[in-house]
């Protein structure tokens, strides 16, 4: 069994966590994409400051969103 120091566990949870949240980006854009059409360069770059709740919280509201304006009020909102 392998050695770890308390670093090296550290930055391997961090590592899981965030390949986690990329996951969860990608799959956001995909369904808001699905949902709304494409998507502009601002609205990715707001998606990519989400964190990790933030993304659940937006991925449970999107399938009530009927345009690009509910998904930018949720994003202000999230954003705040």
């Amino acid at each position: 069994m392998q050695y770890l120091t308390s670093f090296e566990r550290r930055a391997r949870q961090e590592g899981i966590e965030q390949g986690v949240r990329l996951g969860k980006v990608e799959l956001v854009r995909q369904l808001l994409s699905e949902r709304l059409g494409s998507l502009d360069a601002e609205m990715l770059s707001r998606l990519d400051q989400l964190s990790s709740s933030q993304l659940d919280a937006l991925a449970r509201q999107l399938f009530q969103f009927q345009s690009l304006d509910d998904l930018e009020d949720c994003l202000d909102r999230l954003l705040e």
